[in-house]
């Protein structure tokens, strides 16, 4: 509202941190308070290379990496605080580097002579003697051409990039789409990184060495087990680390049940929990939120 009258366009910096959303639905009106906390693991390593008789191989000169466009459109998609903008990024970055692999027809009056379906699946074809696409295919038709097409296409890319009324477009309130979003964000960076090394020849990377699915699950179960609550309260004392109490003060707390839900997040190694409560319930115990958070089983801040 303020953008459209003039007064001011801005965006929220570390939404995955700490934020609060507010909406109104035809039944009720709703606050989500939202916050992240965070376990660091560190670790590291070195390796050398032997050849088969043990000697240590040398070092190959580093490839030169041409530019190719494709390549602004994902490093836009790793910089941006926006889930969907990444996924737009990702999408364009895959329909850049195929398009310079296999061209679409064009006509003798410069448009397209062949469809957006025809030309992505001939595209996506050309590239499936040199990339396992099943490894990226979420269908289960036996034709990963068709099934990577059908989903990244129909299934996500037109939901995302389209907003007709009617027709089921995706929102970033809604955390089923955002787990829709953020799993084909995470695959179809990979395809692309896998198409683009093969064109560029040169390996490529997402940069960093992560747990391994089984671990992850692991420290998720971990923290899961502990029973986790979420509790509110109308003190407003300061926010300290050294707190053990939800309410220094002492003010009374209401507490919420969780439970565990699909995040896109959960990917990269978080564990993700909702709680839910009707204001109503509570009105006379806790009147306004001054401080909220993820409670131990001893109901102490966590």
């Amino acid at each position: 509202m303020f953008a459209l009258r003039g007064l001011g366009a801005a965006s929220l910096d570390g939404t995955g941190g700490i934020r609060i959303a507010y909406w109104e639905s035809a039944q009720e009106k709703c606050v989500r308070l939202w916050a992240r906390m965070d376990a660091a693991l560190f670790t590291s390593g070195t390796a050398v290379v032997r050849a088969p008789d043990g000697s240590i191989k040398e070092e190959p000169e580093p490839t030169v990496l041409a530019w190719q466009e494709s390549m602004r459109y994902y490093r836009m998609s790793q910089v941006t605080d926006d889930l969907f903008d990444a996924f737009r990024n990702v999408y364009l970055a895959l329909e850049s580097i195929l398009s310079a692999i296999e061209p679409i027809k064009v006509g003798a009056r410069g448009r397209a002579a062949e469809s957006e379906e025809t030309w992505f699946k001939r595209a996506l074809a050309s590239v499936a003697d040199s990339v396992a696409l099943d490894t990226y295919s979420a269908g289960g038709s036996g034709n990963a051409v068709h099934d990577i097409y059908d989903e990244l296409h129909n299934r996500v890319r037109n939901r995302v990039f389209h907003a007709k009324d009617g027709l089921g477009a995706l929102l970033p309130q809604s955390l089923e789409s955002r787990v829709q979003v953020g799993e084909a964000k995470k695959r179809y960076s990979e395809l692309y990184l896998e198409v683009a090394s093969k064109q560029l020849n040169t390996p490529l990377g997402s940069g960093s060495t992560r747990l391994s699915e089984s671990a992850m699950d692991e420290m998720r179960e971990g923290i899961l087990s502990r029973g986790p609550n979420l509790g509110f309260t109308s003190d407003t004392t300061p926010f300290d680390s050294a707190d053990t109490e939800l309410s220094p003060r002492g003010d009374p707390c209401v507490i919420v049940p969780v439970q565990a839900i699909d995040d896109p997040q959960a990917s990269e190694g978080y564990a993700a929990v909702i709680g839910r409560t009707s204001v109503h319930e509570h009105a006379s115990s806790v009147t306004t939120i001054g401080r909220f958070g993820l409670l131990g089983a001893r109901a102490t801040p966590g």
